[in-house]
């Protein structure tokens, strides 16, 4: 079997505090100091949120439209940090788009507590 390895070129959903917090996602992910893996892009509906974190976190692209950073090809995999309620239909979105998605919480909210 030949090897080989491959960049994984990572999306992130969501730019607010759970992404860019001191110790929180992007500061996770760049501890380990893995050269195969790349943060390339992120978005946040927010306007310009994703724009000032890109800029802030040498992210080479960023949008308001999570849709468009599953549109990328370079992508192979997103986490998604965004507000709970908003996981099931963007992991599904993730998956119709060929991406390996990653979820730290539910992907639903249960009908009865």
């Amino acid at each position: 079997m030949e090897n080989w390895k491959k960049t994984i070129h990572l999306g992130i959903i969501g730019a607010g505090k759970v992404t860019t917090q001191p110790n929180r996602h992007i500061d996770s992910i760049r501890s380990l100091h893995d050269k195969d893996v790349e943060i390339t892009a992120i978005a946040d509906i927010t306007p310009g949120l994703a724009a000032d974190v890109a800029e802030e976190f040498h992210i080479p692209y960023s949008f308001e439209d999570y849709h468009d950073l599953l549109a990328m090809e370079t992508i192979d995999a997103v986490t998604i940090n965004t507000p709970t309620f908003t996981h099931k239909q963007i992991a599904l979105d993730c998956i119709r788009a060929g991406k390996h998605a990653v979820s730290y919480t539910h992907l639903t909210l249960p009908t009865k507590l």
